[in-house]
């Protein structure tokens, strides 16, 4: 998670897609997954102790670093956006919380992200 974004390496089938996305609070950062699909499940449950990266994109544009984050564990928390694992008491069958980093700026606040969700009709 200490690399550069641009020299990370991606997956070959992304994590999550806004296809699997029901709806998006953007004031929480909150998100909703549809019905069926369980991001533990295509994650294998293999969120480690030091956590698993991920890349947020928008049109194969890498807009920022995250982490799924496993709250067991005893590692310093990243200064990175995370997602809790199902672990954290804050997984509900659907629903999923972006946490802010302790950066200055926060990445979840770019506007590309919010003109996206909107265009999909995906804000709540």
């Amino acid at each position: 998670m200490s690399m550069n974004i641009d020299e990370l390496p991606l997956e070959t089938l992304p994590v999550l897609t806004d296809n699997e996305i029901e709806k998006y609070n953007w004031g929480e950062h909150t998100f909703y997954i549809k019905n069926g699909f369980n991001i533990e499940g295509k994650l294998e449950g293999k969120v480690p102790l030091n956590g698993r990266p991920f890349v947020f994109l928008i049109d194969g544009k890498r807009i920022y670093l995250g982490s799924f984050w496993n709250m067991l564990s005893s590692l310093h928390w990243p200064n990175i956006p995370t997602i809790n694992s199902v672990w954290s008491g804050e997984f509900t069958e659907n629903k999923y919380h972006i946490a802010k980093a302790n950066e200055q700026q926060d990445p979840r606040e770019d506007k590309r992200i919010f003109e996206t969700l909107k265009s999909l009709g995906k804000l709540e």
